[in-house]
Order: C-alpha cells, then structure tokens, then sequence
C-alpha cells in the first residue's frame, strides 16, 4: 500500500488518514488495516499493538482512499 505522494506504507507507520492521525496497524479481531488515533492508547504502552487502543479507524482497501494517506515523515 502507498499514500498518496507513492511512499510504502508499513504496519507501525505514522500516518495521517482525512482527520485522523496516529499509527497504522493491522486489526486481526476485524482483519482489517487502519488508523489507532494517538490519543486513544488507554489499555497499554506498547503502540505497535492493536489491544492498547481504544479508537481505531478503518482504511477501506481500495484504489480511492489512497488519496486521503499520507506517511508522516519525521
């Protein structure tokens, strides 16, 4: 998956989605990618795990969101 500039996007990437900005997980309860807001780290420390989040935002898999995506380079 790229953003929208064609940077790879990897699991554990900072991004921002429309609105949203945090890290891009993979969310095996729903098998689906997406944004796990920043602010919403409520049940853990570990921010590569999808379990300490309480907000997460799914990224619908096709070619029109990539335009939205964009990798927070730092």
């Amino acid at each position: 998956m790229t953003d929208r500039f064609g940077n790879l996007l990897s699991v554990g990437d900072e991004i921002k989605y429309g609105k949203y900005r945090g890290i891009l997980l993979y969310n095996y309860h729903y098998e689906q990618y997406g944004v796990a807001l920043d602010y919403s780290m409520w049940y853990g420390d570990d921010k590569y795990n999808i379990d300490s989040y309480g907000k997460f935002i799914e990224i619908p898999m096709d070619n029109g969101t990539r335009i939205e995506l964009e990798k927070i380079i730092i």
